[in-house]
């Protein structure tokens, strides 16, 4: 919490604080709560005491309730933007676009399902390429958001490396479900995959790469 300094270099006069008792009521029904109201009230008077006394020439004159409640406001309204703008920021996801920098789109998708299982190159394409969320990837393809998250991470770490030898998968990959992906990327629909995942129930319950667990900690790298 911030607290006004009232030494008395810098003490607010007492005009200005007979205005504090209304004015950390009106910012209480701006913030809901005691705490942000004491805290935008101290900021309101630190402001106005310097914008409007602190300088060489004083103008408490000008200081009235009305003053002070849009002083308020406006701080408010700055604070919640802010506010905003740093959650947008957050959750905000890189672009990434996986096959921008690969010539043959068809080798590149049968590369991915030759070093990984069919699941995990549905939840990449599923994300990466027709941005569905991973709450969404996790409901079709019977698995965690964690693994979803761990899969992510592995795969663009391998594109952006260029690291896909080291791999190796025993399992032999489909070619049905190769030309849906190709086809599905080129049409930019998801609707094929989704029809494939749908008429393959088995691909629901196949354990997914026990080389993956779930990625709790690749979180931020994933999203």
């Amino acid at each position: 919490m911030i607290t006004l300094n009232t030494h008395k270099h810098n003490q607010a006069p007492s005009g200005l604080l007979e205005f504090y008792p209304a004015l950390k009521r009106y910012c209480k029904s701006l913030t809901k709560n005691a705490w942000d109201a004491e805290d935008l009230a101290q900021e309101t008077v630190l402001k106005v005491f310097k914008k409007y006394i602190a300088g060489a020439s004083s103008q408490q004159s000008l200081i009235t309730q009305a003053l002070l409640n849009k002083v308020a406001k406006n701080q408010w309204i700055d604070q919640l933007k802010s506010k905003e703008e740093q959650k947008c920021e957050l959750v905000k996801e890189p672009s990434y676009e996986p096959f921008k920098h690969m010539a043959d789109l068809h080798s590149a998708i049968e590369d991915l399902l030759k070093h990984f299982t069919e699941q995990q190159v549905l939840a990449f394409v599923l994300k990466e390429v027709f941005q569905h969320s991973q709450q969404e990837i996790s409901a079709w393809l019977s698995i965690s958001e964690g693994a979803v998250k761990g899969t992510l991470f592995r795969i663009r770490t391998r594109l952006r490396t260029s690291n896909l030898e080291k791999l190796k998968k025993e399992d032999p990959y489909s070619q049905e479900l190769l030309e849906i992906i190709y086809e599905a990327v080129i049409e930019q629909s998801s609707e094929k995959i989704m029809k494939y995942i749908t008429l393959n129930p088995v691909l629901r319950q196949k354990a997914y790469d026990k080389g993956v667990p779930d990625c709790p900690s690749c979180s931020m790298s994933a999203a």
